[in-house]
């Protein structure tokens, strides 16, 4: 039959032909770089640091408040701790591991692709909250499935993603 390679095509899949793939390891390594950033400053003495993400008090303890790209990354499902300022290089070192060992992939995920809607709270050991899966993605999702999606505001996401949950039941 000439027209037997017609049978080949599946047109679906182009429903994802240009999903953004995520990279574990390189979002690891964007937190990586601001947990280090965080110990140089200490270390240095720089109470006055850029990013905020760590801040001392009169008590000497330190706040530190960790993000990505804007976005809270919760350590024990809190979006600040407080840890003594003399333990504080011994906590980034612990906090650093955890991230290169995948402890906080969901929310480094969430921070780095998601555009707004709200972040996945802790997994693991340190991050607290119930443990989600990063491997397996819905690709039925609208942000797979709706051309307009880059188009829409970061509160018509979460709508738009809420009801898609609602309906998956």
């Amino acid at each position: 039959m000439a027209n037997s390679f017609l049978e080949l095509i599946d047109n679906t899949l182009g429903t994802h032909f240009n999903a953004p793939v995520y990279d574990p390891a390189k979002g690891r390594a964007k937190l990586v770089k601001a947990i280090d950033g965080a110990a140089t400053q200490h270390g240095e003495n720089r109470t006055k640091v850029p990013n905020r993400a760590w801040t001392v008090g009169n008590n000497g303890a330190i706040r530190y408040k960790p993000t990505l790209n804007g976005r809270p990354i919760f350590i024990g499902d809190k979006e600040e701790n407080y840890v003594s300022s003399d333990r504080f290089p011994e906590f980034l070192k612990g906090f650093k591991a955890a991230v290169e060992a995948g402890d906080f992939d969901a929310q480094i995920e969430s921070a780095l692709t998601d555009g707004g809607s709200t972040p996945a709270r802790g997994t693991g050991s340190l991050g607290g909250g119930r443990k989600r899966a990063t491997a397996v993605k819905d690709d039925q999702h609208p942000k797979f499935t709706d051309p307009k999606w880059s188009t829409y505001t970061a509160g018509e996401k979460i709508q738009k993603g809420l009801a898609y949950k609602n309906q998956r039941g």
